[in-house]
């Protein structure tokens, strides 16, 4: 199976070393507008996009959440299959849309930490039980060594970060999906009983809460 990845940066550069070594994954290429791919592929105006995705079995975008839409309808015109790492509500809408009906290719947004990874983990923790209540995560990007008033590593897109606190939130409350605000709902962290300078807030995409040290989180 060959795979495309779009986007060099940290996850796109990591990801492609971990490809590397995965049984049936023949090759992998990564794709950037700037001189930290393999091939110059350019998501924004439309260079060389259909064409690299052509090439691949299955395309991983790993770009900012502007880009997905562009990217992905890439992918539904070329019959090549879709992931990305967003934690964009409304791009993943448009993604789901893309794969309503489709037999053939799979379009998987949201492969990430969290969401993603997160839902795994909690899917994983339901199914080895023989009821569940509720289940309640947290995820927050928590270095050994904080070096800003946040105490926050950014090891992905800022344009990201920064589109999740300034858009409404999807929840479910009672089993019914509603919105709420960004930033709200600030919750005090306690580990086995004892209180901690972590506090979760809410953030504009389909996941938990993630903590973080000193009130921000992302």
């Amino acid at each position: 199976m060959k795979i495309g990845i779009i986007g060099a940066g940290n996850i796109g550069q990591t990801l492609k070393a971990m490809l590397a070594s995965v049984d049936g994954v023949t090759s992998v290429s990564l794709g950037d507008n700037g001189g930290g791919g393999d091939t110059h592929v350019d998501a924004g105006t439309g260079e060389s996009l259909t064409l690299f995705v052509s090439q691949h079995d299955g395309v991983v975008n790993a770009l900012p959440f502007h880009l997905n839409q562009p990217v992905a309808s890439a992918c539904a015109s070329a019959r090549r299959s879709y992931f990305d790492f967003s934690e964009d509500v409304e791009s993943t809408s448009f993604v789901k849309g893309l794969a309503e009906n489709e037999k053939e290719l799979v379009f998987v947004p949201q492969c990430g930490l969290a969401p993603g990874a997160v839902n795994i983990i909690g899917a994983s923790l339901i199914a080895s039980l023989d009821g569940v209540r509720s289940l309640e995560l947290r995820v927050g990007a928590l270095p050994l060594s904080a070096n800003n008033e946040m105490k926050y590593y950014l090891s992905w897109s800022s344009s990201g970060l920064v589109n999740e606190y300034i858009k409404p939130c999807d929840a479910l409350y009672r089993g019914e999906p509603i919105k709420t605000l960004h930033l709200d709902g600030r919750e005090n962290i306690v580990l086995d009983g004892v209180p901690t300078r972590l506090s979760t807030l809410r953030a504009a995409s389909p996941r938990c809460a993630r903590p973080t040290e000193g009130g921000l989180t992302s």
